[in-house]
């Protein structure tokens, strides 16, 4: 783990460099976070059919991070939803309850 205390500047500012391609794993959804010693958790899934028929979900990749990562993370994602909103690449459904 980095010690965040001897970083001069925001690490978004970084140059970002990929010298081997990194994996892209597709996911269904996220479920199951635990936070230990400063370090979030979270289990994301992929949903498939068993050789009864009957739809589970997989863990196919867990995201770790330092709990002070977690809120730029949220922050990031809103921002990507914005422009996706405003590009028309997201429909908002409105929550009715009846």
């Amino acid at each position: 783990m980095v010690d965040d205390s001897k970083r001069t500047a925001d690490s978004n500012t970084f140059p970002m460099e990929e010298f081997e391609p990194a994996p892209e794993i597709y996911i269904d959804g996220m479920a199951q976070m635990t936070v230990t010693n400063g370090v979030t958790k979270i289990n994301c899934f992929s949903i498939y059919v068993d050789t009864e028929g009957k739809e589970k979900r997989r863990v196919v990749v867990r995201l770790a991070m330092p709990v002070s990562l977690l809120a730029g993370v949220q922050v990031y994602l809103a921002q990507i939803i914005d422009q996706l909103k405003r590009a028309g690449a997201m429909v908002v459904i409105p929550n009715v309850r009846q």
